[in-house]
């Protein structure tokens, strides 16, 4: 009993392994939920933000279109280099395969001679460029010198010759300068503590519970256990009650055997009373009564119908008389008594004269 009961009992503690893995698992899930989203919500404000791009590119095309018979040089001086430029956010413009602005005039003369294609090397910025198309803004995402920009551009035509005009915006300042995005840090972080109370707080409850389940499976066990040796107690005294000579009488075919083992177990003398009783309703009151008052060195024998021998071991014959005064009424009387030195010969005497002999 005892292995299975350790075996029921580490069987019950994988709750909190179990727990934890599953919140775990549930934390993770809701995290890549949230981050999936807030990357939906970040690509929805880049869109927003592209689409107003697009509005201000489409702008000053029409601004450059007003005036017939312009050269680069006049749209560039008259207008481009009029345009908001810096280093997160400026325009480039383009004819054939030549670039012929980039930010502002200082930049410009650094990539003088380059061709677009040199200056949009990235395969995503190349994608871009060649997907502009003729006198319709379109938007993409780009890389340009490892740095992320929200490109907006469009190709269109000028006396016969064929530009095009971008805006780029770095990503990172669209992003860091939107309060929608600073809500959103604050989201994540909020966000990230709940999820982190409810995964540590699920542990420390699985492993409270843990512990109570323990204990009650502990405790359990212990009850069964101490039921069963109550039960085998319960057995072994109903056993012995079963032997109690408070409540066992014998036969008289017996009572020479008694005494005879008496003398194998070297006991040297015993009493031997003999009861007389009118009739057997007298003898059943005397024996329910002798049950209380006679105590287990006291041995009873049926003898004849109504009579009954008592035999006494470690009692003087005077100890016992006294013992059964209690027990004497006008149906009962004591025939004889003797206290006997135990030897064979005179156990066969003392048989004979009671008229028991085998």
């Amino acid at each position: 009993m005892g292995r299975n009961k350790k075996y029921k009992l580490k069987k019950k503690r994988g709750i909190f392994a179990l727990t934890t893995i599953f919140a775990i698992a549930v934390v993770a899930i809701c995290c890549a939920f949230a981050w999936y989203q807030l990357i939906n919500i970040e690509q929805g404000i880049l869109d927003v933000c592209a689409t107003q791009q697009d509005a201000y590119v489409q702008l000053v095309v029409d601004q450059i279109n007003l005036k017939e018979n312009r050269d680069d040089e006049e749209i560039i001086t008259d207008i481009l280099s009029t345009l908001d430029s810096s280093s997160n956010k400026y325009w480039t413009f383009s004819k054939d395969r030549s670039m012929l602005f980039v930010k502002d005039v200082i930049e410009t003369n650094r990539y003088k001679g380059l061709t677009v294609i040199s200056y949009y090397d990235s395969k995503s910025a190349k994608q871009f460029l060649e997907g502009l198309r003729l006198d319709e803004v379109i938007h993409r995402n780009i890389e340009i010198n490892d740095k992320e920009y929200v490109a907006s551009g469009v190709a269109f035509n000028y006396d016969g010759e064929e530009y095009r005009l971008c805006l780029l915006t770095n990503k990172d300042v669209i992003l860091n300068n939107n309060r929608f995005m600073v809500a959103k840090f604050e989201a994540i972080i909020l966000v990230g503590f709940m999820l982190i109370i409810v995964l540590v707080g699920s542990m420390l409850f699985a492993r409270k519970l843990e512990n109570k389940n323990y204990e009650i499976a502990k405790r359990d066990a212990d009850i069964r256990e101490l039921n069963e040796n109550v039960t085998q107690l319960n057995e072994l005294l109903a056993q012995k009650e079963h032997f109690n000579t408070r409540y066992q009488i014998w036969s008289q075919d017996v009572v020479d055997d008694f005494l005879h083992k008496l003398i194998g177990k070297k006991v040297r003398t015993a009493t031997l009373i003999k009861i007389n009783c009118e009739d057997e309703l007298a003898k059943f009151d005397f024996l329910e009564r002798a049950c209380v008052l006679l105590d287990k060195k006291i041995l009873r024998f049926a003898i004849k119908d109504t009579d009954v021998l008592l035999l006494a071991i470690q009692h003087k014959e005077y100890e016992v008389k006294n013992m059964l005064e209690p027990l004497l009424n006008y149906g009962v009387k004591l025939e004889n008594s003797c206290e006997l030195e135990l030897s064979h010969e005179v156990v066969n005497a003392y048989i004979r004269t009671l008229g028991m002999e085998k």
